[in-house]
């Protein structure tokens, strides 16, 4: 087995046009050799992709994930397909979803004539690449939709196309009848659903053994190909696969696509603005110590928005921070920057959440600076630290990573 990861993302497609149509998206795309399934290698804005037919269904999908796992060590997965939607979510045929959580309906038990879903498989993708997706879904121009190459089978321009982040089911059954006795049991306890999938479930069984050892994300990406309708409509599931799945995949491979490009100038952007910062500030700091030095770039910060006779706009802070840090020490650092004279008005703050995963959009909208705390120079290189970099420099933010002690 390689110890040396070969790949950055490995994208995993069940069938042959979701597969075909994300190695068109490779740059300088390879076949490598002695490959036990359909196998294409490139690049995407500088990084390694691999992309995999792996195969319908949750099994053959967790078989594929962990052979890809063990010969390419990604460190990120997409399960990149086509979807059933529900336009009682609105989500319509030509739609793509982005999961924000995969509900697994397959595992269970059979008693007194009833199917109980256990939730012991249910899970969420990864927070650093789902916060990416975020971003490119709101982002202004959805720059995502002038990549989409093929024609909406309704002949409508695919700018029209939208992207949801939503709740999907997961299980090794197609789902063409959601009226069915068995699919309406196991909705009745599933308190939201946008769309229905087959392979993910096994996917999430693959990549939960893989963490055991390294650190590995997920994210999954479906182009919504037919809408489930029960068994009295005219049109049915494959009827509608047959005409959607192309534009469906071509959907779904375009933003893969967008996600592996922003990933990529993320990386490239917290390498180059972090590097000079770390060599700066190993050392561990008081409150007292990095205040002061907050005051001191804030300050030249403030003399830099002069403009004329006009007043200087006071600084609003978003203290973000990798890991645990306690409520105590950043309670005291907002206290001290108060006291020198800057004006914290973050959502964040105020509601005592310092944690950026859990506030970043509101952040992001109204604080002038982002301070990143980590405790080493791991964390200031950590997915989140590469995150808020990014969005700093999109929201043409002040960007300030340190180094912090207690």
């Amino acid at each position: 087995m390689p110890q040396k990861r070969t790949a950055d993302f490995g994208i995993l497609c069940p069938i042959p046009e979701e597969w075909e149509a994300a190695c068109r998206r490779l740059n300088s795309p390879t076949i490598p050799p002695n490959q036990s399934l359909p196998t294409r290698f490139g690049d995407i804005a500088g990084l390694r992709v691999v992309c995999v037919n792996s195969g319908k269904g949750e099994g053959a999908t967790a078989a594929c994930l962990q052979l890809m796992l063990d010969i390419w060590r990604p460190r990120w997965v997409l399960l990149v397909g086509i979807a059933g939607g529900f336009p009682s979510q609105d989500v319509h045929k030509g739609d793509l979803v982005i999961a924000r959580y995969i509900y697994n309906f397959e595992f269970g038990k059979l008693t007194a004539g009833k199917f109980l879903r256990r939730p012991d498989y249910d899970f969420g993708p990864d927070r650093r690449l789902f916060a990416y997706a975020e971003t490119i879904m709101k982002a202004e121009g959805e720059a995502w939709k002038q990549l989409i190459t093929a024609e909406r089978p309704d002949k409508q321009n695919p700018i029209i196309t939208r992207a949801h982040d939503g709740y999907v089911a997961s299980s090794s059954k197609v789902v063409d009848d959601p009226d069915h006795e068995f699919y309406a049991a196991v909705k009745a306890t599933i308190p939201e659903v946008h769309a229905v999938e087959m392979e993910a479930s096994g996917a999430g069984a693959a990549i939960a053994l893989e963490k055991s050892q390294r650190p590995v994300g997920f994210l999954m990406i479906r182009g919504i190909s037919d809408e489930p309708i029960g068994t009295e409509e005219s049109q049915s599931g494959t009827q509608q696969r047959r005409e959607w799945k192309i534009y469906a995949a071509n959907v779904a491979s375009a933003f893969a696509y967008q996600l592996i490009t922003v990933v990529s100038e993320s990386l490239k952007q917290s390498s180059s603005i972090m590097s000079e910062d770390i060599s700066q500030r190993l050392d561990p700091l008081s409150p007292e110590q990095l205040s002061q030095s907050l005051r001191v770039e804030l300050t030249r910060y403030l003399k830099s928005r002069r403009a004329g006779k006009e007043s200087i706009v006071s600084p609003s802070v978003a203290i973000l921070h990798g890991e645990h840090f306690p409520a105590k020490y950043l309670t005291s650092l907002v206290q001290l920057l108060q006291a020198g004279g800057v004006i914290c008005q973050c959502p964040a703050l105020q509601r005592k959440r310092y944690s950026y995963a859990q506030a970043i959009s509101e952040c992001s909208d109204s604080c002038t600076h982002f301070l990143f705390l980590g405790r080493s120079a791991k964390e200031l290189n950590s997915g989140w630290a590469a995150y808020a970099s990014f969005l700093a420099a999109n929201k043409q933010r002040f960007w300030m990573p340190r180094i912090a002690g207690f």
